[in-house]
């Protein structure tokens, strides 16, 4: 087995983490799974990645609605190259997203509908058409996990 050693360093407050003798590198952020956790374990850094992912992915969409295909298609599109970027691993972050998160991951997906169908409403939109916010989506997919789990 090999030994964990915290060791006092210049900051009091602050320990180093050594194993078997070598320091652990102390980080800012780390990507772990897919999944960007940083050293104040809030998810600022996870919800700007995946933010400016799915965007860059919103050109794409775009350029299919410039080549006139059809809205099925597009949303096809959508449910297949963006949201799963906008739905990975969210059990795991979810729960711990404020309210500035979920309307920024919120505003990707109402940015998608407005493109595809033209919705001007997004939460009527949703209503009418069946179709759920990523905020409902995320929290049903925690329950399922969590009553997996138990």
């Amino acid at each position: 087995m090999i030994p964990l050693q915290l060791l006092p360093s210049g900051n009091e407050n602050v320990n180093s983490l050594s194993v078997a003798d070598v320091d652990i590198e102390r980080v800012d952020v780390f990507k772990l799974l897919g999944v960007y956790i940083n050293r104040s374990l809030k998810w600022d850094d996870h919800v700007r990645t995946i933010c400016n992912k799915a965007a860059s992915r919103i050109y794409f969409l775009k350029q299919l609605k410039r080549s006139s295909v059809e809205p099925e298609d597009l949303f096809h599109f959508y449910a297949t190259v963006i949201r799963p970027v906008l739905e990975y691993a969210c059990p795991v972050w979810h729960s711990g997203l404020n309210t500035e998160h979920r309307n920024r991951i919120e505003a990707i997906q109402k940015r998608v509908f407005r493109i595809i169908f033209g919705a001007s409403d997004y939460l009527d939109f949703c209503i009418t058409n069946g179709y759920s916010t990523l905020h409902m989506t995320g929290v049903t997919c925690c329950l399922k996990s969590f009553f997996t789990v138990c």
